[in-house]
């Protein structure tokens, strides 16, 4: 997924970090929240910069692409973070 992010295709800058349903009324300063990302940036070191632990069975995104905690954030991406959902 090289090129992506910033146009140097670096990771360096700042992720738009997005959570949804009842995460958002428990975190409504993640709403919408651009978070730098490091050199070596990943789902969880951007989570943990906002002091965000996902809920067990949350579903995440980079870039509209389901991810992992490991998985790469570059400057740009779009991070969306869905907890699961119940109901009927």
């Amino acid at each position: 997924m090289e090129g992506t992010g910033t146009p140097n295709g670096g990771r360096a800058g700042t992720a738009r970090l997005r959570v949804y349903a009842w995460l958002r009324k428990q975190r409504p300063d993640l709403a919408m929240r651009d978070v730098e990302v490091g050199a070596s940036g990943t789902v969880q070191g951007l989570l943990d910069a906002v002091q965000l632990q996902p809920p067990e069975g949350a579903i995440i995104f980079v870039n509209d692409h389901r991810a992992e905690p490991s998985s790469a954030v570059r400057g740009g991406d779009a991070v969306s973070v869905f907890p699961m959902l119940e109901g009927g």
